[in-house]
């Protein structure tokens, strides 16, 4: 992800339960709106994920209804129709939109929003972005990187961890 400033981006619900697992939506604040199509946050606020108080008090996020007819003309045109509900509702909010950036943690997601030519940024980069924008310092960005590892039901390797840790250092 490139350093210009980002606006508007959509959300699938990845890095929304990592971040809130490590207890860091507010590096959300680097974007100005999050865009939650209705099938992500039916998947963020199910029992025992995101409580819907907590998606409710954070302020970039906004929650976008997409007719479902939509999602699945947009799905089945472009090849995607393999991906689950709420990550085709993501994609086909960012052509409604025009929006080319998708915060996913998921590599099937992460692979069609490549051929799509959407940016595809996950928890490590949101973090590493908050760094780098002034929003967090190095060691609590450090810290939050090692707890996707340690804390977060996200499958990170030490090895990425690490790697994240060493470009931090050297960025700003």
């Amino acid at each position: 992800m490139g350093e210009g400033e980002i606006t508007d981006v959509v959300a699938d619900a990845g890095p929304i339960i990592h971040l809130y697992e490590i207890r860091c939506l507010s590096l959300l604040g680097i974007f100005e709106r999050v865009l939650l199509p209705d099938a992500v946050l039916h998947e963020v606020c199910t029992p025992g994920r995101v409580p819907n108080e907590v998606i409710a008090s954070v302020t970039q996020l906004s929650r976008t209804s997409t007719s479902i007819s939509v999602v699945e003309s947009y799905a089945k045109s472009q090849g995607i129709d393999h991906l689950q509900a709420g990550e085709l509702a993501c994609f086909a909010l960012c052509e409604e939109r025009g929006i080319r950036t998708l915060l996913t943690d998921d590599l099937a997601a992460r692979d069609a929003a490549a051929r799509l030519g959407i940016t595809a940024v996950g928890s490590v980069g949101i973090i590493a972005r908050a760094y780098r924008s002034g929003l967090t310092d190095l060691s609590t960005a450090e810290q939050s990187l090692r707890a996707l590892q340690s804390v977060s039901t996200l499958f990170v390797t030490p090895e990425l961890v690490e790697t994240a840790v060493r470009a931090l250092r050297t960025t700003r």
